[in-house]
């Protein structure tokens, strides 16, 4: 699928436009090698690298590529490749050494996250289960054994992951049927340092430059069939790195893959709004630490406050009349944000306009769902037949 650029492309920063051009060509040299074997890792990364330089020498913005600025990008080629190299050919020692010093690398990257974000989390449930708050929190630490690998997380060690939009949380799950998933809204307690792998919105200085390659590359498109993604060779040595130095990093920010590679209405050049790119990031806080009487994080479940939990289907079979889905698609014109006028972008308001609290701590209020600014255009026939309704 080769994903056209509509007019607000040209409006986005130029790392945006870079790492979309580039991360979808890397896509389809993927796609077109074929499903029964894959193109090396440090092939890719060597591509992506040259390709990275190319472009920026091209850019209308005039930017100078000093030697420097080169060496600096080749460098941390050759450490990414090293890293990788050796964590398949079983050294494990020298990876996670690799690892650190591109975490040195990023440290500028490290920024903090201000206290009481709105924040999400969605679980699917194939047979329209509701779930608890509890439930709704990372997996447990007497449950490890459900842990995969994912982009940014080891198996075997439980993570909260959480997303900036009820719309990127229900992309995370794979778009299963909205009226399946239970949503729920999080809030932090306390500020808290991550290490920001999203890309810039904005021109960047000389040292980010450099770093943005390393960036590109934790973004990699994998297939889904694959038991082994070497994609995530990379990330998950970061987040390695990120524990063993046992510095309060508490996570990682990082822009959701679907970003460049999604074929929905709202994402990549299809909204230059800062607000919505924003709403396309993911945040991912490793589950280390004291462990509580639910076989939770201490530290963790003190940080995070979470509303009750909220799903579609359950509010349409009680006929609510106080939940109104979104306008009519022929309402909405260029000028309108596209994901805060969809299904999702209302119920982040729901969220944001609900009482947080500890998990220790029960909420009594009931979760308040009025959002009278909107039209109904659901139907609730479809959401009976268990169809998945029109967004």
């Amino acid at each position: 699928m080769d994903i056209k650029h509509n007019n607000g492309y040209s409006k986005l920063a130029w790392p945006i436009r870079i790492a979309y051009d580039i991360l979808n060509r890397d896509r389809k040299k993927c796609l077109e090698h074929g499903a029964e074997m894959d193109i090396p890792i440090e092939d890719r990364f060597k591509d992506i690298f040259n390709e990275y330089i190319e472009y920026i020498k091209k850019l209308k913005e005039k930017i100078l590529l000093s030697p420097e600025t080169i060496r600096e990008i080749k460098c941390n080629l050759k450490l990414i490749t090293k890293a990788c190299k050796s964590y398949l050919s079983g050294d494990t020692k020298t990876s996670l050494n690799c690892a650190v010093k591109i975490l040195d690398r990023l440290k500028e990257r490290i920024v903090e996250m201000p206290v009481d974000m709105d924040l999400f989390r969605a679980r699917e449930t194939s047979l329209y289960h509701s779930l608890n708050r509890k439930e709704m929190f990372h997996i447990p630490y007497n449950k490890r054994f459900l842990v995969g690998n994912q982009r940014y997380s080891i198996s075997g060690i439980p993570c909260l992951y959480l997303g900036q939009s009820t719309y990127i949380c229900w992309e995370e799950l794979g778009r299963p049927n909205p009226y399946t998933c239970n949503f729920v809204g999080v809030r932090n307690q306390r500020a808290l340092r991550l290490l920001d792998m999203t890309i810039p919105q904005s021109s960047p200085d000389s040292k980010m430059i450099s770093i943005i390659p390393i960036i590109l590359s934790c973004c990699l498109y994998s297939r889904k069939n694959r038991v082994f993604k070497q994609e995530y060779i990379l990330p998950q040595l970061i987040m390695q790195a990120i524990i063993a130095r046992k510095e309060r990093v508490w996570g990682i920010k990082y822009q959701s893959t679907s970003f460049f590679y999604s074929d929905f209405p709202f994402v990549s050049d299809s909204n230059t709004l800062e607000s919505d790119i924003q709403k396309h990031n993911n945040y991912v806080f490793p589950a280390i630490g004291t462990e509580n009487n639910d076989s939770l994080s201490e530290e963790l479940v003190a940080i995070f406050y979470m509303t009750n939990t909220f799903s579609i289907w359950q509010q349409q079979l009680v006929d609510s009349k106080e939940y109104t889905p979104v306008a009519s698609k022929q309402e909405l014109d260029g000028t309108i944000n596209y994901l805060d006028n969809s299904t999702f972008g209302q119920l982040d308001r729901i969220f944001e306009n609900n009482e947080h609290a500890s998990l220790g701590h029960e909420i009594t209020t009931p979760l308040y769902t009025k959002l009278s600014k909107y039209t109904m255009c659901f139907d609730n026939d479809s959401a009976v037949n268990g169809e998945e309704p029109e967004t």
